[in-house]
């Protein structure tokens, strides 16, 4: 997936939560959408045009490429039009982190360097991976909850879990999770950190 794809994700997006507030808009907010998203009129007004199915099948037809762009990050620090900064371009490479879905069941899209090697995984297999996979019989699964409600609500959020690498060593480590969002602070993605960890005998 290339910048200019990412880009009109993005836009669609927007597009997207601008419909679910104004569904019909006038000629003049159709203007003003356009330009606030960087979007051609044309394409704006051929967005309201469309029904609500088409819509959708046009936004989710960019989700799978968006994850291998993910796992492959764009190089830019902003996406051309949007002012929708690149949650990526400041990561750290010795940061325990990843970035999941904003929906149930969070489901993984990129994983740092470390994050892969702490919890044993690879860059084949993280990519829909959920955290059900490094849980084990020690995890509060009660703890556990607190991040998916905080999650569900557009939270930020810290837990101290028990979790398991891949080979069934356990961890204790303090998780926070926070929402990136676009212009309208909409959650896009969630990043998940580890801030601090022990390994447990």
């Amino acid at each position: 997936m290339n910048e200019r794809q990412v880009t009109e994700y993005v836009q669609l997006n927007l597009l997207k939560t601008f419909s679910a507030v104004e569904p019909n808009p006038n000629k003049r907010q159709r203007k003003e959408m356009a330009q606030f998203i960087g979007m051609p009129l044309e394409r704006v007004t051929e967005w309201f045009r469309g029904d609500q199915k088409a819509r959708e099948a046009h936004v989710l037809s960019y989700r799978l490429p968006l994850q291998t762009a993910l796992v492959e990050p764009i190089k830019c620090e902003e996406l051309p039009n949007t002012g929708y900064v690149n949650p990526l371009s400041s990561r750290l490479p010795e940061e325990i982190e990843c970035f999941t879905d904003v929906v149930s069941p969070y489901a993984i899209l990129w994983a740092s360097k470390m994050w892969l090697e702490t919890w044993g995984f690879n860059e084949d297999n993280v990519v829909g991976a959920t955290f059900k996979s490094i849980q084990g019989a020690d995890t509060d699964l009660d703890e556990a909850r607190k991040l998916i409600l905080a999650a569900e609500h557009g939270l930020s959020a810290t837990a101290v879990l028990v979790n398991y690498t891949t080979s069934g060593t356990p961890f204790r480590h303090t998780i926070a999770i926070e929402p990136i969002t676009n212009l309208l602070g909409v959650a896009q993605f969630y990043r998940v950190r580890t801030c601090s960890m022990e390994v447990l005998p």
